[in-house]
């Protein structure tokens, strides 16, 4: 007589804090201040590629290790759904048929967890957001994934858990300093002042050497505060170079789909930034038009070289959507995508800052 042995199989699973995965766009509804262009860390597009793509390349490497790609990783720090799908989307990974799914979480930097999967091992039965009872924080994601028959792999229930971290000795806020500053941005509104939470600092635009000056003394006798003011960097803006276009196709994984194409046009020096939609509704709701139209000046807040775009016209030539998979959220997915293409297509040159001025005075004080 004989009996069946149960035999174990093994699987390649990775589990990788890949440490503030976040694009250089500002979320308002999130505290992602130090990830954008203006920032200290000068958070631009192109870092966020390479590190996107060392992410993907690190994984492949786990392969080549064990001989035998990750069945499924689970990711932490992640900040939404964008990174996530350039991470499989825009790399490798797409080819050798990895499929992702993420949940917004509530945490107050933004940071999420993430599950990538092989379609060709497993399909998801299953999703849901379990919150961490009595803490503001990273959900914890719960993936049912059953197995493709013929796959050999059974059917698994997975949580992907980022708990919170035990920090402690991290210096206080200081919010009388914050709240007088406050006050001077509501009476000087180009000031932009923003508070970095990392860093412990209130960060400020300011235009030279007497402004500073001029904010400590304000500070000091409309509040007794003593401020310092660290090195200054100089903010600079970007414009196309030439005219082009941009294209995204957001289209997987479902339920998703948006596509987007834009015309970007350079404009003469001062005129900022027009927009144009040249879509039918028939093509794209206007719902989704006005998405767009919102997304769109959010993307240009940074560029190739990480500062703010000026000075040209976005138009919409080709918008479209889906009746039944496109979600509220991808048109802000599919737009700084669409502009980033195009950005790259026009290139793009720096502006320095200057001062223009114009002086009058009697013809006796004037020289020829």
């Amino acid at each position: 007589m004989w009996r069946e042995i149960f035999t174990a199989l093994v699987a390649v699973v990775m589990f990788w804090n890949v440490e503030n995965l976040f694009d250089p766009f500002d979320d308002p509804l999130k505290n992602d201040d130090e990830f954008t262009s203006v920032a200290q860390r000068h958070w631009t597009w192109p870092r966020f590629e390479a590190k996107r793509d060392g992410i993907a390349q690190t994984i492949l490497a786990a392969g080549d290790v064990w001989g035998e790609l990750p069945a499924f990783v689970g990711l932490a720090e992640v900040e939404n759904r964008l990174v996530v799908s350039q991470l499989v989307r825009k790399t490798l990974l797409e080819e050798l048929g990895y499929g992702f799914v993420h949940r917004e979480s509530p945490d107050e930097r933004g940071i999420d967890v993430a599950l990538l999967y092989r379609k060709d091992v497993f399909r998801v039965a299953a999703v849901d957001s379990l919150q961490v009872p009595g803490v503001v924080t990273r959900d914890i994601l719960y993936v049912r994934l059953n197995e493709i028959p013929g796959s050999d792999r059974a059917a698994l229930h997975v949580f992907v858990v980022h708990l919170p971290s035990k920090r402690g000795g991290a210096r206080a806020s200081d919010g009388r300093r914050a709240a007088a500053l406050a006050v001077l941005e509501a009476e000087d509104p180009s000031l932009q002042v923003q508070w970095n939470r990392e860093k412990q600092e209130v960060w400020v635009r300011l235009t030279g050497r007497i402004q500073i000056e001029v904010l400590q003394e304000l500070l000091r006798e409309r509040w007794g505060l003593a401020v310092t003011f660290g090195d200054a960097s100089v903010i600079y803006r970007e414009t196309p170079v030439a005219a082009g276009q941009g294209f995204e196709a957001y289209l997987a994984p479902k339920p998703c789909w948006a596509i987007v194409r834009f015309l970007i046009e350079p404009l003469p020096r001062g005129s900022g930034f027009q927009y144009e939609c040249k879509v039918s509704p028939k093509d794209l709701p206007y719902r989704y038009q006005n998405h767009v139209r919102t997304a769109v000046p959010r993307a240009l807040e940074q560029g190739l070289h990480g500062w703010q775009v000026t000075d040209l016209k976005v138009t919409l030539l080709e918008g479209g959507s889906h009746p039944v998979h496109t979600h509220p959220l991808d048109f802000f997915v599919a737009t700084p995508m669409g502009i980033m293409d195009g950005l790259r297509r026009t290139g793009t040159q720096l502006l320095e800052p200057i001062l223009q001025a114009e002086f009058t005075a009697p013809e006796e004080y004037l020289g020829r």
